[in-house]
């Protein structure tokens, strides 16, 4: 991950993500609203490192990777990233207002599906870091 994290590409994605999302506030979607544009394009970004991480601990071989702690805490806003997409990924806000059973909103079938798996795998993070720095 450090290879990847100090690799002169992906500082310059950063950089132009940063740069962008600076000018999506000030120029395009403003202050007034939620930037959808800086947040899909900030998951798109992550899912993208994500997944190079990921093919990069395969092609290694490195299967234990895959069941570490630090992969649990880099999987769990994959999560939250897409199901959040699904919804601001698309310019009509009338989405979310859409009834799947009475009274209940797409929207807030999405925002607690997301937000339970998200927060209860950081909170399995978090209890696994605890027990592995009490077991030392």
């Amino acid at each position: 991950m450090d290879k990847i994290l100090n690799n002169r590409l992906f500082r310059y994605l950063i950089a132009a993500y940063i740069l962008f999302s600076i000018l999506n506030l000030l120029l395009f979607e403003g202050i007034e609203y939620f930037n959808r544009y800086t947040f899909v394009s900030g998951g798109f970004l992550y899912l993208s490192v994500f997944l190079i991480v990921s093919f990069k601990h395969l092609q290694l071989e490195n299967f234990s990777f895959f069941y570490s702690n630090d992969y649990l805490l880099l999987f769990s806003p994959v999560f939250f990233f897409l199901g959040l997409s699904f919804y601001f990924g698309f310019k009509d806000s009338s989405i979310g207002n859409v009834e799947i059973i009475k009274d209940l909103r797409l929207y807030d079938v999405i925002i607690y599906f997301v937000n339970i798996l998200y927060y209860g795998l950081i909170t399995v993070f978090i209890l696994r870091e605890k027990r592995i720095r009490n077991a030392k």
